[in-house]
């Protein structure tokens, strides 16, 4: 895995942030400002776009659990692309 800074990758709302490639995505970590002292990752899409978790946003906290949801998502696309392919040839 290797850190980048996402500005140079092409994401403009980045703001010059250091992330991890892992499988094409990008793991990008963030924290709480204040008294807060939360850790969390976010993620982008392989062309930069951000990856929306729908209210568990603060739930990946450590860099493995991180990357086994970049690994579960792309599983996922997986299982979703045969199946569909079974369907049409059936």
């Amino acid at each position: 895995m290797k850190s980048q800074l996402l500005k140079e990758i092409g994401h403009p709302s980045a703001g010059g942030k250091w992330g991890y490639k892992y499988k094409g995505y990008y793991i990008v970590p963030n924290h709480g400002s204040g008294y807060e002292k939360v850790k969390w990752y976010d993620f982008y899409t392989p062309d930069c776009q951000s990856i929306n978790l729908h209210g568990c946003t603060k739930d990946y906290t450590t860099l493995d659990y991180a990357k086994s949801f970049v690994t579960w998502r792309i599983e996922d696309a997986i299982r979703d692309y045969e199946k569909q392919w079974e369907q049409e040839v059936a």
